[in-house]
């Protein structure tokens, strides 16, 4: 998969001292002057001249949608208007570890311990709102502050915090999409239940994504869908999460008979809609446009998938005891971000390397504030 490089700050830069503001990012035809941008995805090696994403497998012809099956639906494109900012953010994944939703069972994933004081009871999680909320508006000025001295950063994360959830085998689930649909609905109250008061304390807007399964590529703000992929498409009016059906197939055996892999996959595609709320995606694109060589704008996309990994490992720091994964579920999570990518250090590579994305997932894990995640202060090594 080749990496192609529109510019994902599509709006005009400054044509004179005063700072525009951007926000509200939109999706459609672009207009003359302007180009698509699309985030590539979550870690497989790319190849010159194609498109980003997996080779689309086989045709099953429908989608699971918020509700159930239906046919396939485009959701509406709107034009898009200069200044405009279009953040797609596609991560290639796997799945593997698929729960049940359980309360009061024990076995291969744990779940709640009723001698035990959660944190963050008393939290509402949030519904997925008809349409979601804009962006925050940022400037060029706002830029390096958004990046490198976000109020997001100053937070940590509760623990111990509850999720109810179970392990189980992947095949099951990626043959069962309506189970599949509630096992990553179940995931992302967790990860809402972790993070919503952290984001809200920073000053952010919490926004539930809705969640679309697809075992077919489907239409959605951000273009079209691929088979053996997730996506968080950061478009205007998407602002959703998308998981193809057939996500096992692109883990190492080792990894896709364990648990918990579409928990790790879901909890980055999550920290890429926080990376949204937080304007850091916005921030993000600017630093791109601005980049004098293909090679510099690569390596802001690198910052953005280390810190969604480095914002993984946080979450399961949080339920970490609720889901009772100890030392041995630890090493599970972790070998997720360690088996996706490419083995080597690549600087033209879209994701950091296997041993980089391990390393940020595990400082997310072990560290606090979330502070630990800023890779806009760390050096090229560090996310290459």
């Amino acid at each position: 998969m080749s990496v192609q490089h529109p510019s994902p700050w599509p709006g005009q830069r400054p044509q004179h001292p005063g700072q525009p503001q951007w926000g509200n990012p939109q999706w459609g035809n672009p207009q003359r002057g302007q180009q698509q941008f699309s985030q590539p995805q979550f870690g497989q090696p790319q190849r010159p001249q194609q498109q980003w994403g997996q080779p689309q497998w086989g045709p099953p012809q429908q989608q699971l949608q918020p509700g159930g099956w239906r046919p396939q639906q485009q959701p509406p494109q709107k034009k898009s208007v200069l200044p405009v900012v279009i953040v797609c953010v596609v991560a290639l994944v796997a799945v593997l570890g698929v729960t049940a939703l359980l309360s009061d069972r024990g076995g291969d994933g744990p779940v709640v311990n009723p001698q035990r004081t959660y944190k963050n009871e008393d939290y509402k999680v949030p519904t997925a709102p008809d349409s979601p909320p804009p962006f925050p508006r940022i400037t060029y000025g706002d830029v390096e502050d958004v990046l490198l001295r976000n109020k997001l950063y100053d937070q940590e994360l509760p623990v111990p915090v509850r999720c109810e959830l179970t392990a189980a085998p992947a095949p099951g689930l990626a043959a069962d999409p309506e189970a599949l649909m509630q096992r990553l609905d179940a995931t992302l109250d967790c990860l809402l239940r972790v993070w919503g008061p952290s984001i809200e304390a920073a000053g952010y807007t919490v926004v539930r994504p809705k969640l679309f399964v697809y075992d077919s590529p489907m239409q959605n703000g951000c273009g079209k869908t691929e088979m053996g992929n997730a996506q968080y498409c950061g478009a205007k009016d998407d602002q959703n999460i998308y998981f193809a059906t057939d996500l096992p197939t692109i883990f190492p055996e080792q990894v896709a008979t364990g648990p918990w892999v579409f928990e790790a996959v879901m909890a980055h595609e999550f920290a890429h809609a926080l990376q949204g709320r937080a304007a850091i995606l916005l921030a993000r694109g600017a630093k791109y446009e601005q980049a004098e060589t293909k090679t510099a704008q690569t390596f802001q996309v690198k910052r953005t998938e280390a810190q969604a990994d480095c914002f993984s490992g946080a979450f399961f720091r949080s339920v970490e005891q609720s889901l009772n994964l100890g030392a041995e579920g630890k090493t599970t999570v972790l070998n997720v971000f360690g088996n996706l990518g490419r083995s080597t250090p690549t600087p033209e590579s879209t994701h950091p390397y296997q041993q980089n994305r391990r390393m940020w997932a595990t400082r997310g894990w072990d560290s606090t504030p979330l502070g630990v995640c800023g890779t806009w202060a760390a050096t090229d090594d560090e996310v290459i």
